[in-house]
């Protein structure tokens, strides 16, 4: 019996940008804040620094699937340019960046009725989000208006590990209070979302978006769009109730 469903978020719940130009934004956007509070800061040299520390961090993370937090990144990124970190540079730095971020971030169009569908259904809703801020993702939900249908969110920030590791699966099913059988994860990613999320023995919804080649994909079920999901969890409750 089906009792939950958790889902990524960036890519499967909502779009978002992720390219050289949010970077250059959130750059310019870190030093007028820092302008504000008397801290000069060079933008070639931080941006060349932030691109440097990025490439360090995602082999980290790649290689051990551990999260390297927001405010350890923003903290090397600032020090590599000559900068003393108090806490009130590292908070203003933090926040002109997220603001940026969050602000590029917006809901597919087949999200909300999707859960709302899933809540209708009487299941048990939460997300589960490789993000640096555990921050962040809280106060993106709430900006999307969809904190209201979520029972958990859970992080790599705040967890330590990032999808595929099965502790932040677990976490999640544990703030559910629900064996992983229980549950389905719906993601964009094959191995993140889909690998991650059979090897705890959950069932793996993959959302193919992009109408990606299928070969090798450990999935349980395929969907192209979200609003598919609410019939194969009716499918699915009621094989359980043969």
């Amino acid at each position: 019996m089906i009792t939950s469903v958790l889902f990524d978020l960036g890519g499967t719940l909502a779009n978002g940008v992720k390219n050289a130009k949010l970077q250059e934004q959130s750059v310019r956007r870190v030093i007028n804040a820092l302008d504000g509070l008397g801290v000069k800061v060079d933008a070639l040299r931080l941006m060349e620094a932030r691109l440097r520390n990025r490439r360090r961090h995602e082999l980290y993370r790649r290689k051990t699937l551990k999260e390297v937090l927001a405010e350890q990144w923003m903290k090397e990124d600032l020090e590599a340019v000559g900068v003393t970190v108090s806490k009130e540079v590292l908070d203003a730095a933090l926040k002109a960046h997220f603001d940026v971020v969050l602000a590029t971030r917006t809901l597919y169009d087949d999200t909300l009725p999707t859960l709302e569908g899933v809540k209708a259904l009487n299941l048990k809703v939460g997300v589960v989000s490789n993000v640096s801020s555990d921050w962040a993702v809280n106060e993106l939900v709430k900006r999307l208006n969809i904190a209201r249908y979520l029972d958990v969110v859970i992080t790599s920030a705040k967890v330590g590990y990032r999808k595929p590791h099965p502790t932040i699966f677990l976490e999640a099913l544990k703030a559910l209070a629900v064996t992983p059988r229980e549950a389905v994860f719906v993601g964009d990613d094959p191995v993140s979302d889909v690998a991650g999320a059979k090897r705890v023995g959950m069932i793996a919804v993959w959302l193919n978006r992009g109408g990606l080649q299928k070969e090798a994909i450990e999935a349980d079920y395929v969907i192209s769009s979200l609003l598919q999901l609410l019939q194969l969890l009716k499918r699915l409750n009621e094989k359980s109730n043969i």
